[in-house]
């Protein structure tokens, strides 16, 4: 498969992804947001899912900065920090993350897909590495849909592809 083409598949589902995980975020009944019980709650287990897909769109695991606003290992599923991050504070994180992944996907179309990855338990190339990101971004959306879904929030609709 030549490279612009697989970046335009991950391209396009990156930002189905982005699409449909804004929706949860929004769709999140307020009173849900910070539900505390047997699991972590809602908007940490929409800021792990962010924060690793930020990684994960770095160069290399030693240029990731986890945002000013983590100062508490929210990222952490083990540890529910005191005091949740807001709706709007994720939603601005979100337009980072995807603003973030289109400039790596843009680097990507001109080359390099089969370097060695810098991220080696995502896979030997660089090319492996989106493909696990989207993976692990859509364990927790799936998750988070279901959650709203419990609370009786509608389903997030599909989002088969974006241009």
């Amino acid at each position: 498969m030549d490279d612009s083409l697989y970046v335009d598949v991950c391209r396009r589902q990156y930002r189905a992804f982005f699409a449909m995980f804004r929706q949860r975020l929004e769709a999140c009944p307020d009173q849900a947001w910070d539900e505390r019980g047997d699991e972590p709650p809602f908007w940490q287990q929409a800021y792990h899912a962010l924060f690793y897909s930020d990684r994960y769109l770095s160069d290399t695991p030693a240029a990731f900065q986890a945002p000013a606003f983590d100062t508490a290992k929210f990222h952490d599923l083990a540890v529910t920090p005191e005091r949740p991050l807001t709706r709007e504070q994720l939603l601005a994180y979100l337009d980072t993350v995807a603003a973030k992944c289109e400039a790596l996907l843009d680097r990507l179309a001109t080359g390099g897909l089969d370097a060695d990855n810098p991220f080696p338990w995502t896979g030997p190339t660089v090319a492996h590495r989106p493909v696990y990101n989207l993976r692990h971004a859509q364990h927790h959306l799936g998750w988070m849909d279901s959650f709203v879904s419990r609370r009786g929030g509608l389903s997030a609709p599909w989002v088969c592809s974006a241009d």
